[in-house]
């Protein structure tokens, strides 16, 4: 399956391209369903899914109709406002490693991840 953001080749079964790690689904607007990414209409409920709607710009409306036990975990969530944030002092450090994303690209998530913490 090709990706349609990088054209990298991934495996049928992937959900995410190997290379740029996009979503290689298209979510339906309409109805939330996820379709491979070369779709022109959704196969479950015929509305026609654009490149826009890729997994990580998903509608209210689609959040909307997903099964009703998750929607109710939320609306409780709310109701309880157990989802509310908290104040911390945190420290926070950012450093820029020269090349890194180069390298990144040609390496597993798992190797980088590894190589990053030896750095850290």
């Amino acid at each position: 399956m090709l990706c349609p953001h990088c054209q990298a080749d991934n495996s049928n079964e992937a959900k995410f391209c190997l290379n740029c790690g996009k979503s290689l689904s298209l979510t339906c607007h309409n109805c939330g369903h996820l379709n491979k990414p070369e779709a022109k209409f959704c196969i479950n409920c015929g509305h026609q899914v654009t490149e826009h709607t890729h997994l990580d710009s998903v509608s209210d409306s689609a959040i909307r109709q997903r099964p009703k036990e998750y929607v109710q975990k939320l609306e409780a969530a709310r109701k309880s406002q157990s989802m509310q944030g908290e104040r911390r002092i945190v420290t926070v450090m950012f450093c820029d490693v020269k090349g890194s994303t180069a390298m990144a690209e040609k390496l597993d998530p798992e190797e980088w991840t590894e190589i990053m913490n030896q750095a850290f």
